[in-house]
Order: structure tokens, then sequence, then C-alpha cells
């Protein structure tokens, strides 16, 4: 809640301030949305610096959809292709780029999408109910989640082993593709 003052003070800047119901019944009215044009600012993307300060960069319409239709063209490379039987299972944050091309191209193809509790211990559990056929990570969150997984105490089961032997191969492949400038889309 704000004040008159600070609404005054804000609207005097140029800036609109509306309460929520005010807000809310924008949807209501009728009007035509601007056309979107390739160069316009789709969002802002948090890189957290690993190579330098951490900051905001944009990434505008046309960037955008190129990343979500490229994901026809890297399944294909083995032989599948999205569908409404596909379900993924979204690990990432829901702020990176990258779970954000995912998601986008699941919901164009009518896959279902699946997320994670939060919480580590129950990542397992989380497959095992959710069974997806689609599961992206990055390397640096894959290292982390075989990391964590190895200390959780948990007695051998079926399912532990399979899920190390296949990290252990996507880790492998990846980085015998890393400096080839091979696509490596099934670990990708």
């Amino acid at each position: 809640m704000i004040s008159d003052k600070q609404k005054e003070a804000a609207e005097e800047l140029g800036v609109a301030c509306f309460s929520w119901a005010e807000f809310a019944s924008v949807g209501n009215l009728d009007g035509d949305l601007p056309p979107k044009q390739k160069t316009n600012t789709c969002m802002i993307i948090y890189t957290s610096g690993t190579r330098g300060k951490p900051k905001g960069v944009t990434l505008n319409n046309g960037a955008f959809i190129a990343e979500v239709l490229s994901m026809d063209k890297l399944l294909l490379e083995i032989n599948k292709q999205g569908s409404e039987e596909d379900v993924y299972f979204s690990f990432l944050p829901l702020a990176h780029i990258f779970d954000q091309i995912i998601e986008t191209y699941c919901v164009s193809q009518g896959s279902s999408i699946g997320f994670w509790e939060g919480d580590i211990r129950y990542l397992i559990k989380d497959l095992l109910v959710l069974k997806p056929t689609i599961f992206c990570g990055v390397p640096r969150e894959l290292r982390q989640l075989t990391v964590t997984l190895s200390l959780i105490a948990i007695p051998p089961q079926p399912h532990h082993s399979q899920f190390k032997k296949i990290v252990k191969v996507a880790n492998s492949r990846k980085l015998s593709h890393l400096f080839s400038e091979m696509i490596c889309p099934f670990k990708d």
C-alpha cells in the first residue's frame, strides 16, 4: 500500500500507480496487444558472473524463439520429437534460461511439466513418481546433484546405481564433445 503522497510523487516521474483492483480490472478491458517484433526485449536474463560481475542481459523475442525452435533440430539428432506423451522434469531454477527454453518448448508440444519438491532428499522419489522422458541440467547442477545424492544416507536401491551410471555416461560423453565442437543434444 502506498500513500497518496507517494502516488503523486511517482506520477510526477511518469510512473503510473494502480491499486490491485484497478490492475486486475485492466484484464477485463477489450483491447489489442501491440504487435511484437523480433527485436523487442523478451526478458532480462540474470547472469551469475562466472566470467565477470553478475548482471542482467537482455534477450530479444527472435533469439528466444530461435532457441525454442532449435529444440526440434536437436531432438532429431537422437531420432526424437517432442510430443504430448513427453513429461519434462523441471529441476533447474525457474529463472534459468535453459529451463525457460525447455518449458516453452514442452508447452508448444503439449507435453507435461513436473516440478521437483525443492528438497534434494526427495529427488529420487520425485523422479520415480513423475517418470520423466525429459530431464535437463547444466554441468554445475549435475555435479552438485551427484555430490548431494552421494551424501544422502539411504540404503542402496537399484535406481540409485542406474542414476549414477546415467550421470557418469552423460558427463563423460559431454566432456568428450566439449572440445570437438560437436553438439551433444542427448545430454544438453
